[in-house]
This record gives structure tokens, sequence and C-alpha cells, in this order.
């Protein structure tokens, strides 16, 4: 590679925290290092979480950023065919672009199926597999957190950051 070939611009949202990025400058900043200790020219970018950010990302406009999921239910599927791989329309989901018909149709099938076994086999190595060409570098596995006092009672954790109250209840 020569000259321009080596330049990056890498965005991060401003104007938010979220659990798997409490410190977006912070981060983008230590990644800009590190591509830079490796011959990369890096140049920072931000945008506002709510004015602009996640729509330009998720559309695919911007070329290496900063974005992530807390899981809405404990499945592969939630992470790998809702949030980064599914076709949406029969087309690539267009934040990530990675076009796989056949890692696509399996993923889908598996998500669907009862038998866990199956769904898991889809995410190891083989041909089609997301291992082989992920269109993203996880950096974190971020667990929300919950709290309350011995007055709560009937509380039960979902450990996915969307917690059902309609069973629990306080006392004196």
């Amino acid at each position: 590679m020569t000259g321009s070939a080596l330049n990056i611009d890498l965005y991060y949202p401003s104007n938010v925290v979220r659990p798997y990025m409490p410190d977006p400058k912070g981060i983008a900043t230590a990644i800009a290092n590190d591509l830079s200790a490796v011959g990369f020219n890096v140049t920072l970018k931000t945008e506002d979480w709510h004015g602009g950010y996640v729509s330009d990302a998720t559309a695919g406009k911007l070329p290496l950023y900063l974005f992530g999921w807390t899981c809405d239910w404990a499945g592969a599927d939630n992470f790998l065919y809702t949030a980064w791989f599914g076709y949406q329309g029969g087309q690539p989901n267009p934040q990530f672009g990675w076009k796989n018909d056949a890692a696509n149709a399996a993923d889908a099938e598996g998500s669907a199926g009862a038998d866990r076994r199956r769904g898991q086999r889809r995410l190891g190595p083989g041909p089609g597999s997301p291992r082989q060409d992920l269109p993203v570098v996880p950096i974190v596995n971020s667990q929300p957190p919950g709290a309350y006092t011995a007055k709560v009672h009937g509380y039960v954790g979902a450990s996915n950051g969307i917690e059902y109250l309609n069973t629990v209840w306080l006392s004196k």
C-alpha cells in the first residue's frame, strides 16, 4: 500500500454514554493510537448520537466507527441476525454490507428452529461462517448493572437491560 491507502477516518459519537461505550472519545483515541502504531493515518471525527450518528452508521455511510448493541434476548441471533448480518428486504444490512446468501439462509433457519445445537452449529467454522470474514471487530461485552434494596420483592433480572417490573412489589 502506498500514500492515501493508509488514511482513514474513525468516527465516534458525541453526547452519549452507552454500557458498551462509556467514553466514546477515549475509546476512539485508543484505537486511533493502535492503528497509527501500525502505519495508518487516522483522523478522528465525531457526530452527535441523536443528530445523525446513528442514522449515518446504520445506513453504512461511515467508513470506520464505534457502535454497539446491548442484547434484547439471550441468543446469538440477536446479534448476528437482528443487529448485524440479517438481510433486510432480501438485501444485506446496509450498516455492514455483509453479503453471504448461504450464511444468511442458515442463520435465519437456525434462528427459527427449536434445535439449539443446530442453531449453534451455524456459528462455527466453515464456508459462509461469520468467522471467515467478520465485518466488525468486537471489543467489549457489556453487562448493564441492576440494583435494588431489601424492600424490593419479586424482581428477576433479565440480564439484557430490558427489565419487566410487573412482578415486583415493595415492602415497608
